[in-house]
């Protein structure tokens, strides 16, 4: 904030100085200044230069920074862009986007997806989110029918099994490891790790789903689910992914071709991305 008295001009060049300098904070508020003046060429400029920067360091800032260029984008009446934008910062757990992308799903009548998100958001203490679950929880069931909405999994015992222990990932073994272990708890009782025997990269296989695991710095890209989706064609299985993270371009094709998709964090717990992953977890 200026000081009393200190003109606005020198202000916004001190910031803009500092900007130019790679320094992340006063990009963001010299992007807030452009909003301000709705100037949002300039405004999408700094807040892109925030997410260039910063590059794979998603911190604070960066998801600032994503969700700002979803709501400028939104208010563009580009919602294709928009929602790229949120889901990117919601799945890194920033909560005004989550809250964002539930109220796209609800504009849309995903309500299930909806809830989901105001859920997530819920969980950070975002008080609209807390007052869209409200809403919603009396208008989404509790429970589709099994035949009609969660993929078909073995059946398991009357007595609940305890969920997979928390541990560090520290390599693509561990996520392997963990992988397996998350896909036996949904029910697939006698998923496989391959070992790197399958052709069509598939790194954990049952009687009746197949699974990729990757752990790598960047996103899992399209590519990797269009590889899955491949092998599901001749094995007519459920298909899932288990990540760090996705892109977009990913997120979307998965959604289409009905791929669940689960992202871990390095405590090896998988938090599901899309609906097919959501009916699979908590059907467990």
């Amino acid at each position: 904030m200026p000081k009393s008295g200190q003109p606005k001009k020198e202000v916004t060049a001190r910031l803009l100085a500092s900007a130019k300098m790679g320094i992340t904070d006063s990009m963001i508020q010299i992007a807030e200044i452009h909003i301000e003046n709705r100037d949002y060429k300039e405004a999408i400029f700094w807040f892109s230069e925030v997410v260039r920067t910063l590059g794979s360091n998603h911190n604070e800032r960066w998801k600032i920074a994503v969700n700002k260029l979803g709501s400028i984008t939104h208010s563009q009446k580009n919602l294709t862009q928009a929602r790229q934008f949120f889901e990117k910062a919601a799945v890194e757990g920033y909560a005004p986007a989550q809250f964002n992308e539930g109220v796209i799903a609800q504009a849309e009548g995903r309500l299930e997806d909806a809830l989901h998100w105001f859920e997530a958001a819920a969980r950070s203490k975002h008080k609209d989110a807390l007052k869209k679950v409200e809403e919603l929880r009396g208008l989404v069931p509790k429970s589709k029918s099994k035949s009609e909405s969660t993929p078909k999994q073995e059946s398991k015992p009357n007595a609940p099994k305890p969920r997979p222990k928390e541990r560090l990932i520290r390599n693509w073994q561990d996520a392997e490891q963990v992988a397996q272990e998350w896909m036996v708890y949904f029910g697939f009782t006698d998923a496989k790790q391959t070992g790197g025997s399958s052709d069509e990269g598939i790194d954990i296989r049952s009687s009746r789903a197949v699974a990729q695991v990757k752990f790598h710095g960047s996103n899992t890209p399209r590519t990797v689910i269009q590889l899955l989706h491949s092998a599901l064609t001749k094995e007519k299985k459920i298909g899932i992914c288990f990540s760090l993270g996705y892109r977009s371009t990913a997120i979307d094709f998965a959604n289409e071709q009905k791929i669940a998709l689960f992202q871990f964090d390095l405590q090896g717990v998988p938090t599901p991305i899309n609906s097919i992953a959501r009916e699979i977890f908590n059907g467990a």
